[in-house]
């Protein structure tokens, strides 16, 4: 179980910027078109820019994609070490994929396109290692030395997001890493300039003016038909009502997102899961909460990257079976109360750095 991280030290890697023309490397792309998913191998990859890709086929003519129609391109030659930390990555083992994602930046000067793709997942697993510093420093290196790449409006997204996390740089520097994307934004798909007002929507809504946060979602709500945004949104909608203090349309907005056949990111499931768990306990649905909070114990368990969301499903989990057996009589109040006493030890022992953990050493008497 994971109670703390050893110490990750993560440096921004500077290397020179290939050019287009020298780019190609043999690669397989994974895109999707009109719904349909499609691999391609053996493309030599010419060009990996956010207004589009191309790349060339033995004895075939060039082919392009747009941007947002890529879902991975897979490098037929790598360095062990990118390819292991791709595969940890994939795994959810986000602190050893920053380590090895760092280590293949030794090699970068072989591989043109390493820098950008290393520097950017190296960034994404940081962030939900829980290292924020450093999550920032590769996703500014990705940006500063490949500034027309394909991950430059995804890594000003994210940005975003890190800033906005506890203990992070705030709302301020959020709301600038969105307006820097929102400067190449006339050259994005729509997918991404309703990404980009979907954080600053987040901005508001966490830091701002909650109603005025709401009334940008339900805008952004109209400009798209795409599910997995649409969900997205009402991830955001969810948040936004629970501030406005409207718990019954944010407990619809979470169980929209659970319903979902699309959305497979084990962090947004988790953070749907815990603010539905969270909407039913405040409505005093205890039973149906214990059953919420669940789904994210019982999938998450053993992810290092979502402790704090594993924490405090069960820590609020323990809690609502508590509640709950006090509805209740006899054996059944009995093993509610029992069951409910083991998640809380569970949450404050293997947790315990987790503001769930926290919260649950305190319920038990524990000393922190």
């Amino acid at each position: 179980m994971v109670t703390g991280h050893k110490a990750l030290v993560i440096k921004a890697v500077v290397f020179v910027v290939a050019t287009a023309t020298s780019f190609a490397q043999e690669a397989t792309v994974v895109s999707e078109r009109a719904g349909k998913v499609r691999e391609q191998a053996g493309i030599r990859i010419t060009k990996d820019e956010y207004d589009g890709v191309e790349g060339k086929k033995s004895g075939q003519g060039s082919q392009s994609w747009r941007a947002h129609m890529i879902i991975e391109i897979k490098w037929r030659v790598a360095p062990q070490a990118y390819k292991k930390g791709m595969n940890l990555y994939r795994d959810g083992e986000h602190l050893d994929a920053a380590r090895e994602l760092k280590a293949s930046l030794e090699k970068a000067g072989n591989y043109p396109w390493l820098s950008a793709y290393a520097n950017y997942y190296m960034g994404l697993s940081a962030a939900r290692a829980g290292y924020l510093k450093e999550a920032i420093a590769a996703l500014e290196t990705l940006v500063k030395e490949h500034p027309k790449h394909r991950f430059v409006p995804e890594a000003y997204i994210e940005l975003a997001k890190i800033h906005m996390r506890p203990g992070s740089t705030g709302p301020k520097a959020a709301k600038a890493a969105l307006e820097r994307v929102a400067g190449i934004r006339r050259k994005l798909d729509e997918s991404y300039q309703i990404k980009i007002d979907l954080g600053l929507a987040r901005v508001e809504v966490m830091a701002g003016d909650a109603s005025k946060g709401l009334t940008l979602l339900l805008a952004l709500e109209r400009k798209t038909r795409e599910e997995i945004l649409l969900n997205l949104i009402a991830m955001e909608k969810g948040q936004a009502y629970v501030k406005l203090n409207q718990i019954p349309k944010a407990e619809r907005a979470f169980e929209r997102i659970l319903a979902s056949k699309k959305i497979k990111n084990p962090e947004v499931i988790a953070g749907a899961a815990n603010g539905l768990g969270d909407c039913q306990f405040a409505q005093q649905k205890y039973g149906l909460a214990m059953r919420t909070y669940s789904r994210t114990y019982a999938l998450f368990i053993d992810r290092g990257d979502l402790a704090r969301k594993v924490g405090w499903a069960l820590f609020r989990g323990g809690e609502a079976f508590h509640l709950q057996a006090g509805k209740v009589a006899g054996d059944e109040r009995k093993r509610l109360q029992r069951y409910g006493t083991r998640v809380l030890r569970r949450a404050a022992t293997d947790f315990r750095s987790t503001p769930g953990g926290r919260a649950a050493r305190k319920k038990l008497g524990l000393s922190n």
